[in-house]
């Protein structure tokens, strides 16, 4: 972390000079103890932070709008940060030999739907909407803390109910949950070097390259507008 850059992440301190002097009198201590430094800067009242991000939560989006991760709100949802931010994060942190997006495996989650209705569909396309604001966030982290699958949940809540999406059934959800792992197993199989471990790959083909951001982008937020117009 840069001095330089970050000052505004002690909001009680109002120049980076300031900063500066932090970073050099606790660069020699122990880790743990310049840590407990820095958090108690951050708990001072803020005076550096600009209205939008006034709350803690808030993270600025691909169209220059404030999401909040602890309290989403469905008018914060916009299909142009989904789209953007899907296509922009790739599939298992990155650990792919090539690049391979989360938009562009929603695209194929919803494509293995192929004779679902068009609302199951959509549900695929956006079943990892959240990761438009978290990231992709390894499956093994998220079973580990439950935080993590509640904020998820509160998120995607907040995606769908802002696409007038409708509840769903539990069994409509786990046949989107095993789309999501018949593609999982495929993308394993050609993107890893292990993937032992994955289960059984769908017997359709698909296109696992995201080369080309814009199209990928631009082709989730045009399925999106498309199944919308059919529910």
């Amino acid at each position: 972390m840069s001095p330089a850059r970050d000052y505004q992440l002690f909001p009680g301190l109002c120049t980076e000079s300031a900063v500066r002097k932090i970073y050099v009198e606790t660069s020699h201590v122990r880790p743990n103890f310049a840590n407990k430094i820095h958090s108690s800067l951050a708990n001072q009242p803020r005076c550096c932070m600009s209205d939008p991000w006034e709350r803690t939560g808030v993270v600025e989006t691909y169209t220059g709008g404030g999401f909040d991760l602890f309290a989403p709100d469905p008018a914060d949802v916009a299909l142009e940060d989904t789209a953007a931010r899907l296509a922009h994060t790739c599939r298992f942190g990155g650990h792919c030999r090539e690049f391979y997006s989360v938009a562009h495996h929603s695209l194929h989650v919803s494509a293995e739907l192929f004779d679902a209705s068009a609302c199951l569909r959509l549900l695929g396309l956006l079943h990892d909407a959240s990761e438009a604001y978290l990231g992709d966030i390894p499956r093994p982290l998220k079973a580990a803390h439950d935080v993590f699958e509640r904020i998820e949940s509160d998120i995607l809540d907040a995606v769908w109910a802002s696409f007038d999406g409708g509840s769903q059934t539990d069994d409509e959800w786990d046949r989107i949950m095993a789309a999501d792992d018949r593609l999982l197993a495929y993308e394993v199989s050609y993107l890893l070097k292990g993937g032992d471990w994955a289960g059984d790959p769908p017997d359709r083909m698909y296109e696992l390259q995201s080369d080309d951001i814009q199209w990928v982008r631009d082709k989730f937020a045009s399925r999106t507008r498309s199944l919308l117009n059919q529910l």
